[in-house]
């Protein structure tokens, strides 16, 4: 830088070339600045992008936990209408089984059992009115039951002979003889003589 001082005044006087460095320097002060506080700007952009990012993110994970939900329970559901179909089928089956594994040719889902004084024919018709598939006669005595078929006449027949209170007719089946006997000659004759008239035989 040229300087020139003044002896008489004791002015110091500047060169144009001085002055056009010192403007110079001015303005990459300026500029320098100017590169900070953009800078600055910038940094505080990123700042406040960061920070948008930042609030967004708790909304992101909001969302992906109600999609997981989402899909959690829809799984859930899908799991259940398997089991449920699973299950429909299982009790198709075992319906189908049931129904193969009758051990009886007639009907026997609602049954009368047999009651002292009270399974004659006629409770047993009324029973059969209001839904009983299968019925039982009262206990009859083997013994005693062939002793007095040995009295009736072959023309009544047994069904009609009230031997030991045993009576029926053809809509009086299916039905089970109920016989008590501790000989198995006197109850074989038993059976013989009602199984005309009955779809199976029962020993007490």
């Amino acid at each position: 830088m040229d300087v020139v001082a003044n002896a008489c005044t004791g002015d110091i006087m500047i060169s144009a070339s001085s002055s056009f460095e010192m403007k110079k320097k001015k303005k990459k002060k300026k500029d320098k600045k100017k590169d900070k506080s953009s800078s600055s700007s910038s940094k505080s952009k990123k700042k406040r992008k960061h920070d948008n990012d930042d609030d967004k993110s708790p909304k992101k994970a909001k969302k992906s936990k109600k999609q997981k939900k989402l899909l959690l329970e829809q799984e859930e559901e899908e799991s259940d209408d398997v089991v449920s179909s699973n299950s429909q089928q299982h009790h198709h089956q075992s319906k189908n089984t049931t129904t193969k594994q009758r051990h009886f040719p007639f009907e026997y889902q609602h049954i009368l059992a047999p009651m002292v004084g009270a399974s004659e024919l006629a409770f047993r018709l009324l029973c059969r009115k209001y839904g009983a598939t299968l019925s039982y006669t009262p206990m009859m005595s083997a013994s005693q039951f062939i002793q007095e078929a040995a009295t009736v006449d072959a023309k009544n027949g047994i069904g009609n002979s009230n031997i030991c209170e045993f009576q029926t007719i053809p809509q009086d089946r299916p039905l089970v003889c109920h016989f008590s006997a501790n000989d198995p000659e006197h109850f074989a004759r038993a059976a013989a003589l009602v199984e005309p008239y009955c779809d199976a035989i029962d020993l007490k």
